[in-house]
């Protein structure tokens, strides 16, 4: 019997929430009322972002930087 996929698999794994979350964010960017709330992240936000959603999603634990 085969294994029903994670939701990280589903998603596309980690370059497609990577990606996601890097057009989430520079829309964010661009959208008056949430780039105050924004402006002053980290440029690895958006990445640490994906990464966390990955875990969530049933990915492996993602240690930045590898």
């Amino acid at each position: 019997m085969k294994e029903v996929p994670t939701l990280y698999e589903w998603a596309g794994g980690k370059d497609a929430l990577e990606k996601l979350t890097e057009v989430f964010y520079g829309k964010v960017f661009k959208d008056e009322l949430l780039y105050p709330i924004f402006k002053n992240m980290s440029g690895d936000h958006a990445k640490h972002v994906a990464h966390f959603i990955a875990e969530v999603f049933g990915g492996p634990k993602i240690v930045f930087g590898r």
